[in-house]
């Protein structure tokens, strides 16, 4: 069962992949 911290931690991966394919 992911954490609130692990699912930050990948909303935040996600957030920085996209910034960087705009």
């Amino acid at each position: 069962m992911a954490t609130v911290q692990q699912f930050m931690a990948l909303k935040a991966t996600e957030d920085v992949g996209n910034s960087i394919l705009e």
